[in-house]
């Protein structure tokens, strides 16, 4: 006789084989391992963006970066104003910043692309393991594609944001509670704190 206990311990298996399925066979696109959610869109974006990076018309410009309104470092105080040439830092005009936790150090559009993409596919937990993580939110340059002005919130571990099947690889016993309850939730989460990421705008200018 089919009982509850037996339902629920197939459905945890399903879970797992669909979390399998879909987290092992490609590895390059989070978009395909995810698929299909808040993070995995956000990534398409960024690809997107890098895509037109990547065949802008110049190889030579005038970056410049400071904090956003998104940041605890204050504004006003902290400038970078330096040029590329070929992917490499040529010269630097003023670094008024302390580079850190806050702020990124002194780099190149195509080297603060590449960490987007790392913090997109890599979790660091906040209070607790599966509670919250630092989600980069950017707005990219229509022309050129690269990013105009960043900052990172906490984000709630959860299907919408990275995807059903790393949710239920993740936490698997949460499986358990769609017999009991109507929504899921977290289990082992330490009180709430408040994680601040690094914000910051970016100016672009061609040089010949």
């Amino acid at each position: 006789m089919i009982t509850i206990r037996w339902l629920i311990a197939l459905f945890i298996c399903c879970c797992e084989f669909t979390a399998i399925s879909v987290l092992v066979p490609r590895r390059e696109s989070p978009r395909f391992l995810l698929n299909g959610n808040l993070l995995a869109d956000k990534y398409f974006e960024l690809k997107q963006a890098r895509a037109k990076w990547d065949s802008r018309p110049f190889s030579h410009y005038r970056m410049e970066m400071m904090p956003n309104e998104h940041s605890i470092v204050a504004l006003g105080d902290c400038i970078y104003d330096f040029e590329v040439k070929n992917d490499k830092i040529a010269a630097v005009e003023k670094q008024s910043c302390t580079s850190g936790r806050f702020f990124p150090a002194l780099q190149t559009v195509t080297e603060l692309m590449d960490k987007l993409a790392s913090d997109l596919q890599s979790t660091r937990w906040i209070n607790g393991s599966g509670c919250q993580f630092l989600l980069p939110e950017v707005v990219y340059d229509e022309q050129w594609g690269y990013p105009t002005k960043v900052f990172y919130r906490m984000v709630d571990f959860q299907p919408d944001v990275v995807g059903w099947g790393a949710y239920f690889q993740r936490l698997p016993h949460l499986a358990v509670e769609v017999y009991h309850s109507t929504g899921f939730t977290q289990r082992g989460c330490g009180a709430l704190t408040i994680v601040y990421g690094q914000s910051y705008d970016v100016r672009i200018e061609p040089l010949p």
